[in-house]
C-alpha cells in the first residue's frame, strides 16, 4: 500500500497520537463522538483525546502550518487510531488507518485520483471482486428535499439509510417509520435509494427525477465529471458504482463520498473517504478543498487470510 501511495506521488506526514479534546469534538457527528477516548494528564489543565481518525488531525496541521505547506499537497499516513467500539470480527478498539489525501484541489480530478489509487492498491494485493461505492452528500440532501424531509428528519434519514447493508430495504423503511417520518415521505425516499441502474444510467435516472433541485444538479454534475476522469484514467467501470444507500456517517463530508466492499466475503467496508472542503476552514477560518480515503489494514489482512492471497514465499 505504501508503494502505491508513492507511485501516486503522496508524501508521508505524521500527526500526534493525542489531540486537544476540542480539536476532535464537533467534527464527526454525535454518534461517532461517543466513541472517542478521552485522555488526561494528572493535574493537567488541557483536556486531551486519542485520535479517532487521521483526517481531522491533518486538517488541524494544514491550518496550523498554512504558510509552510505547499498547496496542492498530497499526503499519506499509516498510523493507529482508537475507538471505543465493542471488539468483534473486523472491528477493533485500536487499529491502523492508511490515509491518502489531496489538499487544495477543487476539481473532481483529485477525487478520481483517490479512486484510482484505491483500485490500484486492492488489485495489487490480489483482490479481484470488489466494488467502490460512490455517492454524493449533496445528493442525500436533495433526496431529503425531494421527499419532503427537513431539519431533524433529514438527520434521521441519513442514520437510517446508513444501515441499509445491515437491515436491507425493509429494515430501513421500518426504521424511518419508527423515527416518525411520514409514510408518503418514506415511500418517495425508498423509491429513489433502491433504484438500480448500471453506470451513468443511474445518474440519468436521478436527473430525470430530481434535476430541478439545485443540490441534485450540483451533485450529478460532480459525479459526471468524476466518471469522465475515471474513464480517462482507465479505471475499469466494473470496479465502481453509484449507490445512494451508501452514506458515510461522519459529519464533515461535503461532496462525493466513497466506500469499498470486497464482494465475497463481506467483512464490512475496507476503504472509506470522500471530499471534505470545509474541515480545514474550521481551524483557520477559510475553507480549503480536500478529498481523500482511508484503507482499513486489519480488515484487509483478515480478507487476505480468508482468501489465501498472500504470495507463496510469505
Amino acid at each position: 500500500v505504501r508503494e502505491v501511495f508513492h507511485l501516486y506521488g503522496f508524501e508521508p506526514l505524521q500527526t500526534p497520537v493525542l489531540e486537544l479534546h476540542e480539536t476532535l469534538m464537533g467534527k464527526y457527528g454525535e454518534d461517532a463522538e461517543k466513541l472517542i477516548f478521552n485522555a488526561q494528564h494528572p493535574g493537567g489543565k488541557e483536556e486531551l483525546a486519542l485520535r479517532y481518525d487521521l483526517t481531522v488531525p491533518l486538517a488541524r496541521v494544514v491550518a496550523q502550518y498554512q504558510n509552510e505547506i505547499p498547496i496542492p499537497f498530497k499526503r499519506y499516513q499509516l498510523s493507529p487510531v482508537w475507538r471505543a467500539e465493542r471488539p468483534q470480527r473486523g472491528r477493533y478498539r485500536e487499529f491502523y488507518q492508511c490515509d491518502a489525501d489531496i489538499v487544495g484541489v477543487t476539481g473532481m480530478g483529485a477525487d478520481a485520483e483517490i479512486l484510482s489509487l484505491i483500485t490500484t492498491a486492492l488489485t495489487r494485493l490480489g483482490f479481484q471482486q470488489f466494488s467502490v461505492k460512490v455517492n454524493n452528500r449533496k445528493l442525500l440532501t436533495a433526496i431529503g428535499e425531494y421527499a419532503g424531509a427537513e431539519g431533524e428528519q433529514l438527520a434521521e434519514l441519513y442514520r437510517s439509510i446508513d444501515k441499509f447493508d445491515k437491515v436491507g430495504a425493509d429494515g430501513v423503511r421500518e426504521e424511518l417509520v419508527k423515527r416518525g417520518v411520514q409514510a408518503d415521505v418514506v415511500t418517495r425516499i425508498m423509491e429513489l435509494v433502491t433504484a438500480r441502474h448500471p453506470g451513468l444510467e443511474q445518474l440519468n435516472f436521478l436527473e430525470e427525477v430530481m434535476g430541478n433541485l439545485p443540490a441534485a444538479q450540483a451533485a450529478i454534475r460532480e459525479l459526471r465529471e468524476l466518471a469522465d476522469h475515471l474513464n480517462a484514467a482507465n479505471v475499469p467501470a466494473n470496479f465502481y458504482e453509484f449507490d445512494l444507500t451508501m452514506v458515510r456517517g461522519l459529519g464533515y463530508y461535503t461532496g462525493p463520498i466513497f466506500e469499498t466492499v470486497i464482494t465475497e466475503p463481506n467483512l464490512g467496508s475496507v476503504t472509506g473517504g470522500g471530499r471534505y472542503d470545509d474541515l480545514v476552514g474550521l481551524f483557520r477560518g477559510e475553507s480549503l478543498p480536500t478529498t481523500g480515503t482511508s484503507l482499513g489494514i486489519e480488515r484487509i489482512i483478515d480478507l487476505l487470510d480468508i482468501l489465501k492471497l498472500y504470495p507463496p514465499h510469505i
